[in-house]
């Protein structure tokens, strides 16, 4: 993952954090990644996609997704906030707020 501000922690390889997984035909499977937010105002604004390799019996490639954007709610309405920028905004402002 190639995201300003943000850096993706290699797996555990562990059951509960493997390296790779496997999907029967017509399945699917839910992946969990962590990452750290490495500066928070380099992290950018405009919505950034999370890219993936995959392996199969006909091949393999890469592919990628770009996460809904979060809605935030204001005095004009709600607003939307690509999902990286919200996360930062939200992390970076509890770091600095005395939370931890």
């Amino acid at each position: 993952m190639s995201i300003p501000g943000l850096r993706l922690l290699p797996p555990e390889d562990t059951e509960n954090d493997p390296a790779e997984i496997t999907v029967e035909g017509n399945g699917s499977r839910t992946v969990t990644r962590r990452l750290v937010i490495a500066d928070c105002a380099a992290v950018p604004h405009e919505p950034q996609p999370i890219r993936f390799t995959y392996r199969t019996w006909l091949g393999s490639g890469s592919s990628e997704v770009t996460l809904d954007a979060w809605q935030l709610t204001g005095s004009e309405g709600q607003v939307p906030v690509a999902w990286q920028r919200g996360l930062a905004g939200v992390m970076c402002n509890k770091a600095v707020s005395g939370e931890f």
